[in-house]
């Protein structure tokens, strides 16, 4: 497959006004050129070219607002892309957002984060003794996602079914997963 897309984010901050400031970007991805690739996944068996996972699309990637009218405060609501600490490879402090692995040919994980509807409040406290930089981050994801929300996706993608991972090993993960299963027929193990 030869396959050329831009990817573009475009971005716009306000000004504080009254502690208060309003951030939006969008993200766009365009075709460059003829298409000679596949970008359907579902039809990849009669597909006259290989799939490429890039397809074609028009979204808001981060939307909120920043309150910063008490000292040493910052609370942000809306869509975000929260990063907690640097890493190059592995996410081991940075799992809030979800990764689109479709994007793994990127350069940087901050292009395959997807942003979520959240809030989060950091608490500076700066300098603590001969501790420095201290803060106290909290957050909250607002997103409702459901497996029924899912089932569009596996349509669009031509997909029968999933299979749930475990993440906590415990008994009420393990319910919980058996209950998603017992009730939702694409979830085949």
């Amino acid at each position: 497959a030869r396959a050329f897309t831009l990817r573009t984010l475009l971005g716009w901050q306000t000004k504080p006004w009254h502690g208060l400031a309003v951030t939006a970007q969008a993200i766009d991805v365009s075709r460059i050129g003829s298409k000679r690739y596949n970008d359907e996944p579902a039809s990849a068996a009669s597909a006259r070219f290989p799939t490429v996972a890039d397809p074609e699309n028009t979204d808001i990637n981060q939307l909120f607002l920043d309150y910063t009218g008490v000292p040493h405060t910052r609370v942000r609501l809306g869509k975000q892309s929260i990063v907690w600490g640097k890493t190059e490879l592995f996410r081991n402090t940075d799992q809030f957002n979800p990764q689109d692995f479709a994007l793994a040919s990127l350069p940087g994980l901050e292009e395959s984060r997807i942003s979520l509807w959240s809030a989060r409040g950091t608490w500076s406290f700066y300098n603590f003794g001969k501790i420095e930089d201290v803060r106290l981050e909290l957050a909250v994801n607002l997103d409702d996602f459901e497996p029924a929300d899912l089932v569009p996706e596996l349509q669009r993608e031509g997909i029968g079914g999933t299979v749930l991972v475990q993440a906590a090993d415990t008994v009420l993960e393990t319910r919980f997963l058996l209950d998603l299963a017992r009730d939702h027929a694409f979830v085949a193990g």
